[in-house]
């Protein structure tokens, strides 16, 4: 292994410890949902980092196709995650809240619905380029323009969050 796949398999590792330690944190007082967030947010931070390492190797298109795909399972709880992390510290709008984790899982379930995912029509091939000495792939693909659900999902997190941010700062917590 190299930098790169050695780098992300550290980034999993750190994301499991801060994960277990918030859950601990959690555990000794329940009535702190921010940890339970955070730690959420943690390992599921760790699994997308897998599923992106298994898409930099995958030898064919099927299977890079199939790894992005199933990416979605450790993508939608790390953006509902953080999505729950701001609501409980910012205080955000409700309707807001669910808007946002409504249109996530409208995404997660049309990935599964759709044949070759959310984000790819057709994967053609896979392309390699070499990254601090170490060949990794890319998809040669048609995007799906379905993906443009997913993206106006993560516009709507950072919408939420301004929203609460703001909302925040006039209540005086800085």
């Amino acid at each position: 292994m190299r930098i790169v796949s050695s780098g992300i398999l550290m980034i999993c590792g750190a994301c499991i410890a801060l994960g277990i330690i918030h859950f601990r944190f959690w555990l000794m007082e329940r009535a702190r949902r921010d940890q339970l967030a955070f730690s959420l947010v943690c390992f599921s931070v760790s699994g997308f980092a897998l599923f992106e390492l298994l898409m930099l190797y995958a030898p064919t298109p099927e299977h890079y196709l199939f790894y992005a795909r199933l990416s979605h399972l450790a993508n939608t709880p790390l953006f509902i995650s953080m999505l729950w992390f701001a609501y409980v510290n910012l205080q955000g709008r409700r309707w807001l809240f669910l808007t946002c984790a409504g249109l996530r899982l409208l995404v997660f379930t049309i990935n599964f619905i759709i044949p070759n995912g959310i984000n790819f029509r057709e994967v053609k091939s896979v392309g390699h380029v070499t990254l601090f000495g170490e060949s990794v792939g890319y998809p040669i693909a048609v995007p799906n323009p379905w993906m443009l659900l997913a993206q106006l999902s993560h516009l709507m997190l950072l919408i939420f969050c301004l929203d609460a941010s703001v909302r925040a700062w006039r209540r005086g917590e800085r």
